[in-house]
């Protein structure tokens, strides 16, 4: 018998934590995720004015991709044009998230890691809204076409992790639908994840000597491909190519030199960001560290004794060391 056999994950208490944190966010939080007055307007008013016939990029100013405002429309449209239709489709997003996190974490990591993922997601990003200016997250975001974006590339990469680790094509077209939709909703940023998805891929063929090679390539370049051929479509349709100029190209052009980009890319105060992402990668290396040694100890203790008697035991000290994890990661 295997060490497997005498230490049962806590796969279902993992799960439960995960979900009475996602339920007690969302009842302590509710309607407290932004202020409607700040930013938010677009974020209601487009899909509503594409319910009514207008077309984005031609009627409609719009900065990001055509998918968001759309899926978003199709919402009023079945469930009545409402605050709290865009806010469930935001916890939607989330509870999307939060499972991807968890699907993705566990290729790498134990249960309880991925939980502390999760939960971190959840407490710090999803639900966050801690300071007086800090006026948006994941329910009721700045942009829905950012989180939507986040979605579609964090799906992409679980297929293409999927892909890696099995080698099986049918994760390929995955990957390669949820990476043109993640380019129909922000495409200026979803340019760079594709080329390093395509470096990544062009490592795989290199190092794994794949015999299709070609046939590979073809399919990380696809995406790219594909998005193009579907915003070609819709422009076509609907002529409003000149429209997308002025929205897309030329604000990627204006923003690339302005003091707000350079301010979100951390370029404003270098020095100061990196002395606090390695103190926020010094506060992580420590939970994680706990949490790895509290797995360590009570795998060996129980392969040890040949028994599964101590199964419990070691959930139950996974668990306080990771509630003391997080006291100290958000403290």
């Amino acid at each position: 018998m295997t060490p497997k056999t005498y230490y049962r994950k806590p796969y279902i208490v993992i799960v439960g934590i995960i979900a009475i944190c996602f339920f007690y966010l969302i009842s302590s939080t509710w309607l407290k995720w932004g202020e409607l007055i700040i930013d938010t307007y677009r974020e209601f008013f487009t899909p509503y004015e594409l319910l009514k016939g207008k077309i984005l990029y031609k009627d409609i100013f719009y900065p990001y991709g055509f998918l968001p405002p759309y899926i978003i429309s199709w919402l009023y449209k079945i469930f009545g044009v409402s605050i709290i239709t865009v806010v469930s489709c935001g916890i939607v997003i989330t509870a999307l998230m939060s499972f991807l996190l968890y699907k993705i974490s566990r290729i790498f990591l134990d249960e309880v890691f991925s939980a502390l993922v999760v939960i971190t997601f959840l407490f710090v990003f999803a639900f966050g809204y801690y300071v007086y200016n800090g006026i948006f997250n994941f329910i009721m975001p700045y942009s829905y076409a950012s989180t939507f974006f986040m979605l579609f590339t964090s799906a992409a990469l679980y297929f293409f992790l999927r892909f890696i680790k099995n080698d099986k094509r049918k994760y390929l077209i995955f990957w390669n639908i949820l990476l043109s939709c993640a380019i129909w909703s922000r495409p200026d940023i979803s340019l760079c994840v594709w080329i390093g998805f395509l470096f990544i891929g062009c490592v795989y063929i290199w190092k794994n000597k794949v015999r299709d090679s070609i046939a590979i390539f073809f399919y990380f370049i696809s995406p790219l491909i594909i998005s193009v051929l579907g915003y070609l479509v819709f422009l076509h349709r609907y002529n409003a190519f000149a429209g997308f100029k002025e929205s897309i190209i030329d604000c990627i052009r204006i923003n690339a030199g302005s003091a707000l980009t350079r301010s979100w890319f951390g370029l404003d105060h270098p020095f100061l960001n990196i002395y606090m992402t390695i103190k926020s990668f010094i506060w992580h290396t420590a939970v994680l560290a706990l949490l790895g040694l509290s797995i360590a100890f009570s795998s060996f203790k129980s392969f040890k004794d040949g028994n599964d008697s101590d199964s419990s035991q070691s959930i139950i000290g996974n668990l306080i060391v990771l509630t003391c994890g997080l006291i100290i990661l958000f403290w």
